[in-house]
């Protein structure tokens, strides 16, 4: 999502859902894996908050990484890991390599709002705190 659109809409007053988690946490979720991986390193969407004073509603979907296999998973893991880029073709199937859905059932959990203050230059200390809130709310 470029941020300018992204700027464009929230002005607009709409709803706008992120998954912040990126590449690294897709790639590191593995289908039926108990384990629940969870990267926190982006803080762009908390700063871009801040700065249109828009507020938060940390939101956990559980089991949405079971909806898939990605056979590949391992290929694009390495070449992340090495480039930065996940290369390999994404081929998604179902446990039996059919390209349907495994039709896992997706368990939504929803924290609290958070009302953000606009901030038009947020310091990083404001970023950091803000960042910390919405992850132990979600968690």
């Amino acid at each position: 999502v470029e941020k300018s659109r992204l700027v464009e809409v929230m002005q607009t007053n709409q709803n706008v859902a992120l998954v912040p988690g990126g590449v690294s946490e897709m790639l590191s979720c593995i289908p039926h894996d108990p384990t629940i991986n969870v990267s926190v390193k982006h803080k762009g969407f908390i700063r871009l908050a801040l700065q249109q004073g828009y507020d938060l509603v940390p939101t956990v979907f559980f089991h949405s990484s079971d909806q898939y296999n990605n056979p590949g998973r391992l290929l694009q893991l390495w070449t992340y890991r090495k480039t930065g880029i996940p290369v390999g073709i994404p081929i998604y199937c179902n446990c039996l390599f059919l390209p349907f859905s495994n039709r896992t059932p997706i368990k939504v959990a929803l924290g609290k709002r958070i009302v953000i203050k606009k901030r038009v230059k947020p310091t990083e200390a404001e970023v950091n705190e803000l960042h910390y809130k919405f992850y132990a709310e979600a968690f």
